[in-house]
């Protein structure tokens, strides 16, 4: 489930974009994937927000600095 400010409709197409921490050993990553909306709602306690969920037709990861570097993470 993915919280947004506003709907999507089934069968629109997305592109999700994930960082990943780093640890001790590896170095963190971005997990990216492609997929579709099948099913959107109104979460019971946030009226304001839309959700949907997603299904991933293909998905990678990829370096960091290939991918989330300079993405606006929160």
């Amino acid at each position: 489930m993915i919280r947004a400010a506003s709907p999507l409709l089934p069968a629109t197409p997305v592109e999700v974009v994930i960082t990943l921490p780093s640890s001790a050993t590896h170095m963190g990553g971005c997990l990216t994937a492609q997929g579709h909306v099948v099913r959107t709602f109104t979460p019971l306690a946030q009226k304001n927000e839309s959700a949907f969920a997603i299904t991933f037709n293909q998905y990678r990861l990829e370096r960091r600095e290939n991918v989330c570097d300079g993405l606006a993470v929160p």
